[in-house]
């Protein structure tokens, strides 16, 4: 599956609501940073993205978690 379609409103309907996850195969605490980097054209269209998990971009995860 690819996320761009051929218009605005195809690849906002794409992408909006995805989600992925992030887990930490240490035996100990980690701090994750997420660091999105938006295609240049999304940028000059005002695009951003915002993440809705406690946190944010940056948070802890638990050991094996």
């Amino acid at each position: 599956m690819y996320p761009e379609l051929p218009d605005q409103d195809g690849l906002t309907t794409s992408l909006t609501e995805r989600s992925f996850w992030v887990n930490n195969p240490y035996d100990q605490p980690v701090y994750v940073e997420l660091d999105v980097l938006l295609p240049s054209f999304l940028k000059r269209k005002k695009w951003k993205i915002d993440f809705r998990n406690a946190g944010g971009y940056r948070f802890q995860l638990p050991p094996r978690g």
